[in-house]
């Protein structure tokens, strides 16, 4: 039992440095999207380059946590073999 304790702790270590690697990542793109935005809006007067870079943003974001859900979904059957092993 004590084991099984050991890698769930492990894995759930895991996962939250997972999150927070994908949430640095997010924030890299998206300061290298306002960044791409400027550079290409630098000869152009107005704030146009604002709602390109948001609506970006939010697309990146949206597809960004259909694939988290996705995978989320699919890890579902391995923890329910993994809490189904540990009541043994």
């Amino acid at each position: 039992m004590d084991s099984n304790e050991k890698l769930r702790a492990q894995i759930a270590s895991l996962e939250i440095k997972v999150e927070q690697q994908k949430s640095r990542l997010s924030e890299s793109r998206t300061r290298q999207q306002i960044e791409e935005a400027r550079e290409d809006g630098a000869g152009t007067e107005g704030g146009g380059w604002k709602s390109a870079v948001v609506t970006r943003m939010y697309e990146d974001r949206v597809r960004a946590l259909e694939v988290d859900l996705e995978k989320k979904v699919q890890g579902f059957p391995e923890i329910l073999q993994l809490s189904w092993l540990s009541t043994y």
